[in-house]
């Protein structure tokens, strides 16, 4: 048998798995998703007003990527078209951005991405912390198997330097 290269490390272990296991079928608190979106909607207002750098676009993405996922649960479910064209929109915004010119939005697209950012508010409202978490693990493994693109992968692809 071959002998194992690895140190052994145990698992974090939960102080309180029973306080842990009931804080996750509660919904957010009202503060904690104002904060949530307080974080997109920064991002969006910079994009708004033509002044966004890339992590200002990384973070409406994100917020969108974790709405998406939050259909995928079944949070919102019919909501996947609005998800789909809020990427469309931030997709041409990149496209512009790494052109050399500002991100200045079109009018649809704004609608686009604020339609999106308003569902993914209303599904903060209605989904539970643990539903959240999956939602967040859920897009960190699809980033990470390679089945969605990160986003740097993305604006290395629109920028050319990977095929």
């Amino acid at each position: 048998m071959k002998k194992r290269n690895k140190k052994y490390r145990p698992r974090e272990v939960r102080g309180n798995a029973l306080d842990w296991a009931i804080a996750g079928v509660h919904t957010f608190p009202v503060e904690t998703q104002r904060d949530i979106m307080k974080v997109a909607m920064n991002g969006f207002n910079k994009l708004r007003e033509g002044i966004a750098s890339r992590d200002d676009w990384n973070l409406v993405c994100q917020a969108l990527n974790v709405g998406e996922a939050l259909c995928e649960l079944h949070i919102g479910d019919n909501l996947i078209d609005d998800f789909h064209r809020g990427h469309e929109a931030l997709h041409q915004i990149a496209l512009r951005m790494l052109s050399g010119k500002s991100s200045t939005c079109y009018a649809h697209e704004l609608a686009a991405i604020n339609e999106a950012l308003e569902m993914h508010k209303i599904q903060l409202q209605l989904c539970t912390q643990a539903e959240f978490s999956r939602a967040i693990v859920r897009v960190t493994n699809l980033i990470n198997g390679g089945a969605q693109d990160s986003v740097a992968k993305t604006y290395a692809r629109l920028n050319g330097e990977i095929a």
